[in-house]
Parts: C-alpha cells; structure tokens; sequence
C-alpha cells in the first residue's frame, strides 16, 4: 500500500507542514549565527581601524620628534662652527 493510503492525505500534509517548521526554524537559527558573526566581524574591524589610527599618531610623534632633535643638533653643530 502507498503511504497515502496508510496515513492519509491530512497526515501527510501535516508531516510535510511539520519538516517545512523544522528547517525554517534551523534557517533562523543559523541566519541569527551569520548576524552574531557579521556584528563580531564589524566590531573587530573597528578596533582594528582604532589601532592602526593610534600607531599613525604615534608614527607622527615620534617622527615629529626625531625631526626636532635632528634641528636641535644643527644648531648645536652651527653655534659650536661659529669662531
């Protein structure tokens, strides 16, 4: 005998309507995983511009203040030139 006969038309449709609930509940699921991941992803990347921000300041810095000892010393070297 075909299931049909055995279960029904009605069992049938509520067992097709049943494995329809189950998959779209692993589809929420794993959309909730994707959204948990895609918001992880987004906040490491900001941290990762925050730290690339802060070595470029720190960069700037410290160029910045080697410049100014390199001006320093030509002028020590200029005063100690002068007769």
């Amino acid at each position: 005998m075909p299931p049909e006969a055995l279960l029904g038309p009605f069992a049938l449709l509520a067992a097709a309507l049943i494995a329809v609930g189950v998959l779209w509940r692993e589809h929420l699921k794993a959309d909730a995983d994707d959204r948990t991941q895609r918001d992880l992803a987004t906040q490491n990347d900001a941290d990762a511009r925050e730290l690339l921000r802060l070595s470029l300041r720190n960069n700037a810095d410290a160029i910045a203040a080697w410049n100014k000892r390199i001006e320093q010393d030509a002028e020590r070297r200029r005063r100690a030139d002068r007769p």
